[in-house]
């Protein structure tokens, strides 16, 4: 979901939303039991009233970026104008009081639920990973561990989508991770390049 706002959001020093990467990346959960709640929802094919929001704040500007966790694809009943209402309304009572702590105010929102996300950018069931980001498919066993380390069992194949680690998300670390991996293996000869020339 992208938000626009009424000004550049400056969340102050120890703001009681939990700082997940540095000073621009917030989730808002309090503790493991409101995750696990916000989940158990989603389990049944519900919304969740209270959903894990993670909020990117670019710092420089009037637009925020929002993910809600945990949203089902397969929602009981579909994804009608009623639930789609909902879901937008349980995420301005999540970000709006923050928002106005931090000096700016929701003008605008576009939301883009896991349905819309399949459909209109292939994204399986709307998932932005691609691959769950669960113990047994992430780090040095992303995707899975035969494909793991951008590497695949194809010679001269390489991955570097959402599906490898880091996993989803506007950085890059995924290209420059397996460029690197594609330049280890070129000055050592490795078949993965040498079978692909």
């Amino acid at each position: 979901m992208v938000l626009t706002l009424s000004g550049v959001p400056t969340p102050p020093p120890g703001e009681s939303a939990s700082p997940v990467a540095g000073p621009h990346l917030v989730s808002f959960a309090p503790d493991p039991n409101f995750v696990e709640r916000a989940y158990d929802a989603v389990k049944y094919g519900e919304q969740s009233a209270s959903p894990v929001v993670l909020l990117h704040l670019p710092g420089d500007s009037a637009r925020a970026l929002a993910f809600v966790q945990y949203t089902p694809n397969d929602l009981r009943g579909g994804w009608s104008t009623d639930a789609r209402e909902r879901l937008e309304e349980s995420i301005r009572a999540v970000l709006e009081p923050r928002f106005a702590d931090w000096g700016s105010e929701i003008l605008a929102l576009h939301l883009e639920t896991p349905a819309d996300l399949e459909s209109a950018r292939g994204w399986t069931e709307g998932h932005p990973h691609q691959v769950d980001m669960t113990l047994d498919q992430i780090f040095f066993m992303r995707p899975f561990p035969e494909a793991a380390g951008y590497r695949t069992p194809v010679a001269g194949l390489y991955l570097c989508g959402a599906g490898c680690h880091p996993g989803g998300g506007v950085h890059g670390m995924q290209g420059r991770n397996c460029a690197s991996t594609v330049r280890e293996d070129q000055k050592r000869g490795s078949p993965w390049v040498r079978n692909q020339l």
